[in-house]
């Protein structure tokens, strides 16, 4: 993450000393790195992504594992730092948006992401036996994404069924 940040440095630093600043920046709400964007002029204008807010429950809970309760809050102070700092606050659906807290949803619009199912969709059933397809799509097949609560209910559907095959996509490397 180090490099990376160093990297976003770098590059802002390049832009400024060049006169050559963006005339908008789009940022997904990750890492940290969105605190870098206090070197970036204020008439650049930020649009802030935002996929997960955590509840009171996970970020104040008692006796709750500690490192996942840290990384709740640090990833809430992160997102507000960025909506603070975003003209525009998108997310992907309005289940999503209604779990960030008001200040944030006052500025935050609804951008539908996926896939176009007019031109994609299923081939025409055929006459075969069709098995059933379980898939997993995530950047990260971490915790934080429910991939250890996918593989718990793969296993039991699997264990139940056998005519059920599993796909899973993404990157096995958490950031």
């Amino acid at each position: 993450l180090v490099v990376f940040g160093n990297g976003l440095i770098q590059l802002l630093d390049m832009l400024k000393r060049s006169g050559d600043m963006p005339d908008i920046v789009f940022v997904q709400a990750s890492f940290g790195f969105e605190m870098l964007l206090g070197l970036l002029p204020q008439s650049v204008p930020v649009i802030g992504y935002f996929e997960l807010w955590y509840p009171d429950s996970i970020t104040k809970a008692v006796g709750a594992d500690a490192r996942r309760t840290m990384s709740a809050v640090h990833t809430n102070a992160i997102q507000a730092v960025l909506a603070d700092r975003s003209a525009i606050c998108v997310t992907p659906s309005r289940y999503q948006r209604s779990q960030f807290p008001l200040n944030i949803r006052k500025k935050m619009f609804v951008l539908h992401e996926g896939i176009d199912t007019d031109y994609f969709k299923p081939k025409a059933p055929t006459n075969q036996a069709t098995r059933k397809l379980i898939t997993f799509v995530s950047t990260g097949l971490e915790p934080g994404k429910c991939f250890i609560q996918f593989i718990e209910i793969v296993c039991l559907v699997m264990q139940q069924r056998s005519d059920v095959d599993v796909e899973i996509v993404g990157n096995d490397v958490v950031l």
